[in-house]
């Protein structure tokens, strides 16, 4: 049985993740580490929600990347759109500032070189 998250246990969630930057902080020596899967555990029992297991931690969190993310593209391709500051797109998510205060600086997309060739003629 699938754990059903309402909108309560959000927040809890997202503080406990912030606790655990092995979980979220690419840059973090801890994320490639495999003792990280005590942090998964850690947060099933500080959340003490019933019924609530580690698959699903993981799928929660698969799911509020993927939901920040795809708003904070929407925030960023608002701002190079050249529009007013009345017009940048704001979060439709509740939570989204609580996560953004931690995850922006591992989300954010560094600029990249091609190194394809090209065949300007």
């Amino acid at each position: 049985m699938v754990f059903k998250w309402c909108d309560d246990y959000i927040e809890p969630f997202l503080d406990q993740y912030r606790q655990h930057e092995c979980l979220w902080n690419i840059s973090s020596d801890n994320y490639k580490n495999r003792e990280r899967r005590e942090a998964y555990e850690s947060m099933r029992s500080a959340l003490n929600l019933p019924g609530l297991s580690v698959d699903d931690i993981k799928t929660k969190i698969k799911t509020v990347r993927t939901n920040y993310k795809s708003e904070l593209n929407k925030i960023i391709n608002s701002e190079k759109s050249g529009a007013g500051l009345a017009d940048v797109y704001v979060p439709r998510l509740f939570w989204f500032k609580k996560a953004d205060e931690y995850l922006r600086g591992v989300s954010v997309a560094k600029n990249s070189i091609s190194n394809l060739v090209s065949n300007n003629i």
